[in-house]
């Protein structure tokens, strides 16, 4: 067994600006997959979602739907287009800085996020991640398990079992955003809020701050 350092990086609205999901909409929409009365589902399941009148879940098997018209090769070449075309440009410079540091220094650098796998586990192409842990879906594109909150912990340990890793938290790093990065945040000796809104902020005022975004 091999004991490492870790790097955790949340991806929405800690290394880019807003919801990759709600991107990925538009980039189908754009392509001409979604029809305007799937549009209008889509619309309507993600506000019932903001109201808590629907689980996160359903929200997202609706967003990715109109993939499940599509051949398994189809829907592999549209996500790889997508994170090469409007994720990775979008990604803030002292983010993906970050992440070389850890990966230059020997750290295990994982992304852990909710955003659906099926497109993101493209980027691992493009960053110096050892692995991305997102929201993974059947072979008909539905959420199996919502990577958030305390999932993301219980990711990260599944993988570092596989992997025949003993982590070394006192030293390891986790950069998120949000109340559902906490419970992994918190494993590490070194969790930093990045871009925190104020739901975080109020429930861990004590954590170091960093702004990755310019704003």
């Amino acid at each position: 067994m091999e004991k490492r350092r870790l790097a955790i990086f949340d991806f929405d609205n800690t290394m880019i600006k807003g919801d990759s999901i709600a991107d990925f909409v538009r980039f189908m929409w754009e392509n001409k997959l979604i029809s305007l009365p799937r549009l209008g589902l889509i619309l309507l399941s993600t506000l019932m979602w903001m109201l808590r009148l629907l689980p996160v879940t359903k929200a997202k098997n609706q967003a990715l739907a109109p993939l499940r018209k599509l051949k398994q090769e189809d829907v592999s070449a549209l996500c790889r287009e997508f994170v090469a075309q409007c994720l990775v440009p979008r990604v803030f410079p002292p983010a993906l800085r970050k992440m070389q540091e850890h990966h230059l220094a020997g750290d295990a650098v994982l992304l852990v996020s909710a955003s659906p796998a099926i497109y993101l586990s493209h980027i691992r192409e493009f960053l110096p991640a050892d692995a991305v842990l997102a929201t993974p879906t059947d072979g008909d594109c539905r959420v199996i398990v919502n990577v958030r909150g305390e999932e993301k912990p219980r990711q990260v340990k599944r993988w570092l079992e596989a992997q025949g890793i003993i982590p070394d938290w006192e030293t390891s790093w986790a950069y998120g955003d949000s109340l559902n990065d906490l419970p992994v945040m918190r494993l590490t000796g070194n969790p930093c809020w990045v871009n925190p809104g104020k739901a975080a902020l109020k429930a861990a005022p004590y954590l170091p701050r960093l702004n990755w975004s310019g704003e």
